[in-house]
């Protein structure tokens, strides 16, 4: 099974003799998505760019339903990097960082921050999440320190991000019988993935070039894509939760409420007489805890 090029993909894969699983990412088109909507200083991309790559990958072994999220967050300030894919392989991702601040300074604190993952199911089911200090020099290293740490996990990961297309591989070491020797053996191989390949070649062949001694089972592919949930509903849903006092003084100040997606850039407006309506109407039925996120 192949996959085209410059086509977003997500392959799941195993290891025939050894309790390793593994996936591969290619998002070129979710990026120039994604890009097209928000603009970011070029390391801050880089780092969230590693970040949609990660999620993907870590997703590819989840059955579970929900949207999977992973954020980067300083203590000490409210920066904050945050990438998210569902079950559907719907992805999105955001900075919040100050633009009027050095750009040294929007940069995650590395000895501070934390980074967090989280499964959340689609209905009222228990949410899933893990929280470990952000350690190490680049996302890679930080997300394997997170699954030693937070799920017991060895875990590589081989990440990136170049001419504006972001790909890699994360492989992890299942319970059972394998000698260390072995898993050195896989890791080291699996460190010689070039973006050039990624670019150039299918999924089949790339590991085949990686694992040359291996038998491997590869799995269906999975088509990930840019989508971000806010609307003018959800919008709407989080002005009657903040109350019509509040939201007509803001109306009153200010002329209209404007509310901005942070992740897509889209906003969305409400003069005097949309207050009114929306605070009147019976048409947004839906419960109101849902926000814009």
């Amino acid at each position: 099974m192949s996959s085209k090029k410059l086509t977003d993909w997500v392959y799941a894969f195993a290891f025939a003799d050894y309790p390793v699983r593994g996936a591969l990412a290619w998002l070129p088109d979710s990026w120039q998505a994604l890009c097209q909507r928000r603009q970011y200083p070029s390391p801050l991309n880089h780092w969230l760019a590693d970040m949609l790559t990660s999620i993907t990958l870590v997703r590819s072994g989840i059955k579970a339903s929900g949207r999977l999220s992973l954020q980067i967050r300083s203590q000490d300030n409210p920066h904050l990097l945050s990438v998210e894919c569902d079950e559907q392989w719907r992805m999105r991702g955001m900075v919040r960082f100050q633009p009027e601040l050095p750009l040294a300074e929007n940069l995650p604190a590395i000895q501070s921050g934390l980074l967090t993952m989280q499964l959340e199911p689609p209905d009222e089911g228990v949410s899933y999440q893990g929280v470990v200090p952000l350690e190490g020099e680049n996302i890679a290293a930080a997300m394997e320190n997170y699954f030693l740490k937070s799920e017991q996990l060895p875990t590589q990961f081989v990440l990136g991000f170049s001419q504006q297309q972001p790909g890699g591989l994360m492989l992890q070491r299942m319970p059972g019988e394998m000698h260390a020797d072995d898993w050195q053996r896989i890791n080291m191989q699996a460190a010689t993935l070039k973006h050039a390949e990624m670019q150039q070649f299918d999924s089949e062949k790339l590991l085949k070039l990686l694992f040359p001694e291996d038998k491997i089972k590869l799995f269906a592919v999975q088509l990930p894509e840019f989508h971000c949930t806010c609307s003018r509903e959800r919008v709407s849903r989080m002005l009657l939760q903040l109350g019509y006092t509040e939201a007509n003084s803001i109306v009153a100040e200010r002329g209209n409420v404007e509310v901005a997606c942070e992740h897509c850039g889209e906003s969305y407006g409400f003069d005097k007489i949309d207050i009114e309506h929306l605070f009147t109407s019976q048409d947004i039925s839906a419960p109101v805890t849902d926000r814009v996120q």
